[in-house]
């Protein structure tokens, strides 16, 4: 052995390697699923026959099904697919003691909401709408799972050793499963999942789902039922694009204008003047009676086009959980509590030897001051990017160049407890880890061949921890030189 020369393996081979340790560290419980699943299969092919004679049996058939994976609890919705968007969201009428809302539900085809109590534990509840390819995916390895009952429906607690606690469970009828972590117990976790109420009807939103071009984002005011967003082409030509509940337009009483059919009704078009006003074409939603309108020099065809192609937003995952980029003054200016703890003397002077030792030989930011700040960050401010990472990379092996994959799935990761979804689809895949407060921690893309598919997207903690331990080493830099 001490001849053999060294070999780095390849990360899948890895991954595979740790899988097969598990097993065998755990033998019993590997027999023990093998054996349930082996059961599982033999019921489901035989229950196979009836549903294909069975009409009745078909139709309870349709709707979430729960498998068992090798390391996760799969629930796919086997309905009929209802792509129709929503303008009301689920949300818990009743919070343990000292929790409030910290983030509302937004409709969509995923919606989450996010409490905390005072001392800072969170409370996560979210829910997938029923789509035909999208799987909802719960790690079930270093946990107790216990059938409970919500609202007399099955469900599924997942309990932890560190008490993170997560609650599972479906509604047939509506074809969603919900479900809510945290460090609570499973009578406070099942009170506040039977207190589900749907809200009342919410404001529609619309956006453009065709662009005539490359544009640019001038401005966008969306509130109360009443949106302008203003794009610059890249001939410099400007358009608004508005839409308000009223159903009443600036133009509303206008004579003149050119009847244009629609694929969805029909829109009145008023021609650019020779030298003065920009086109306008204005059309309503027949089914939520909002009235939308455009103003812009651009073509007409195209001003066509864009009305077409506009539809109502709703929140997917990414969307739903996907931070805007953090401000400049939030990043430079005072740190939060948690950097602040961290940016202790000791490591105050550390930073200081490197800069000093650097300012020596007139090297800026030596490897092995990097190297020391990247660990230290890695320690006490950045999220549990590798694990989560790893696990996402087992999902993804398994689903990406399959002959017909499930193109969406959304995953619920336990210890540390954070979101992921995955697109896979013609051999190519995407994911992207969010943490518990829904910002991005972590992205993958398969078509990227520059330092791998993975990129570690930073926090706010890490950009802020950055930024002071920079000032610091500079400040020292600087002092050493001029010395």
């Amino acid at each position: 052995m001490a001849e053999m020369p060294e070999h780095t393996f390849l990360p899948a081979f890895e991954r595979k390697m740790r899988r097969l340790l598990r097993r065998a560290n755990h033998p019993l419980r590997r027999r023990i699923i093998q054996t349930a699943a082996c059961l599982l299969l033999a019921a489901f092919l035989s229950g196979c026959a009836v549903l294909t004679v069975s009409p009745g049996a078909r139709a309870a058939f349709m709707g979430w099904i729960k498998e068992l994976r090798q390391e996760w609890f799969s629930y796919r919705y086997a309905g009929e697919a209802d792509s129709s968007p929503r303008n009301t969201v689920y949300y818990p009428a009743w919070l343990p003691e000292g929790y409030r809302e910290v983030v509302a539900p937004e409709p969509g085809t995923f919606v989450r909401g996010l409490y905390q109590n005072e001392s800072g534990a969170l409370l996560s509840f979210a829910y997938q709408v029923g789509l035909e390819k999208t799987v909802f995916h719960v790690e079930w390895e270093n946990t107790n799972i216990q059938p409970v009952t919500v609202s007399r429906t099955q469900a599924d607690f997942y309990q932890t050793p560190d008490g993170t606690n997560v609650l599972v469970w479906m509604d047939e009828a509506r074809g969603i499963v919900f479900w809510l972590a945290a460090q609570l117990t499973e009578e406070e976790l099942v009170q506040t999942a039977e207190s589900l109420r749907e809200s009342e009807p919410m404001d529609w939103v619309y956006r453009p789902t065709w662009l005539p071009g490359p544009v640019a984002l001038v401005s966008s005011v969306e509130a109360d039922g009443e949106g302008n967003t203003v794009y610059e082409t890249s001939e410099g030509d400007l358009i608004t694009f508005c839409y308000s509940k009223s159903g009443r337009t600036p133009y509303t009483g206008r004579t003149g204008g050119q009847s244009i059919a629609l694929e969805r009704g029909t829109a009145a078009l008023y021609p650019a003047e020779e030298g003065g006003a920009d086109s306008v074409l204005t059309w309503a939603d027949s089914e939520t009676g909002y009235a939308l309108w455009l103003i812009s020099r651009v073509p007409e065809d195209e001003l066509i086009q864009f009305a077409e192609n506009v539809r109502i937003y709703t929140n997917n995952i990414n969307s739903a959980l996907e931070s805007e980029p953090f401000p400049e003054d939030l990043l430079i200016g005072p740190p939060c509590e948690k950097v602040r703890q961290v940016l202790t003397e000791e490591f105050a002077a550390n930073v200081k030897a490197h800069a000093e030792r650097d300012a020596a030989v007139n090297i800026y930011m030596q490897d092995d001051y990097l190297e020391m700040k990247r660990a230290y960050m890695r320690s006490h401010i950045s999220p549990r990017r590798e694990s989560a990472m790893e696990r996402v990379s087992d999902l993804l092996d398994r689903y990406t160049g399959a002959d017909r994959p499930p193109s969406n799935h959304v995953l619920c990761l336990i210890d540390p407890f954070y979101f992921a979804s995955i697109t896979a689809s013609d051999g190519h895949a995407s994911a992207h880890i969010y943490d518990v407060y829904g910002h991005m921690i972590a992205s993958y893309n398969s078509f990227n061949s520059d330092g791998g598919p993975w990129s570690d997207i930073w926090t706010l903690e890490e950009l802020q921890f950055s930024y002071q331990a920079t000032r610091i080493y500079a400040a020292a830099y600087r002092e050493a030189r001029t010395g």
